[in-house]
């Protein structure tokens, strides 16, 4: 899964620099026509779709993903207005930073919410699965709230039951 997130990150990057750095008229041949003359929308889109890319193809918790991710687009939203100096029919405008950067915010807030989805998923499943062990005295409890020993025994009753690990399930948080 993450081969294809770093794919779809690479492309998104080609894409969006050939129409970011291409005459005008060569990149609106390109678009859908509803998006030809609303340059600030496409700067959004394509900061969205860049940051949801890179967000998704990144393995560390969301807090450090978010960070990563934010730093990126700020630094992607700077240096593409830079570099239009460069080039001969584009000009930087503030206006196109700041859709960009409402972009990234959009596409990280989107990536955050699915993520968070996909955990709470994954949690519902794993206590389906493995949701009640009983102690010796016949009450139940959640398999996170029972305290393990050292050994791997129930601590509350030492009937040497012992709760699946997420690694053991496959579950990656």
């Amino acid at each position: 899964m993450r081969i294809i997130c770093l794919l779809a990150t690479a492309l998104a990057i080609v894409c969006l620099l050939y129409l970011g750095l291409s005459p005008s008229e060569a990149a609106n041949q390109v678009l859908p026509s509803f998006l030809k003359d609303n340059d600030k929308l496409q700067h959004f889109l394509g900061f969205l779709v860049l940051s949801a890319c890179i967000y998704a193809s990144l393995e560390a918790g969301i807090a450090k993903s978010t960070r990563f991710t934010m730093g990126t687009m700020l630094v992607a939203s700077v240096m593409g207005e830079v570099a239009q100096l460069f080039t001969r029919d584009r000009t930087p405008d503030f206006f196109d930073f700041l859709a960009n950067i409402g972009g990234s915010i959009v596409g990280i807030a989107l990536s955050v919410c699915i993520d968070l989805l996909r955990l709470r998923l994954l949690r519902k499943r794993k206590r389906a699965r493995y949701s009640l062990v009983s102690d010796g005295a016949g009450t139940a409890h959640v398999d996170d709230e029972i305290p393990l020993q050292a050994n791997g025994t129930d601590a509350t009753s030492g009937n040497g039951l012992a709760v699946m690990k997420d690694e053991e399930m496959g579950i990656d948080d």
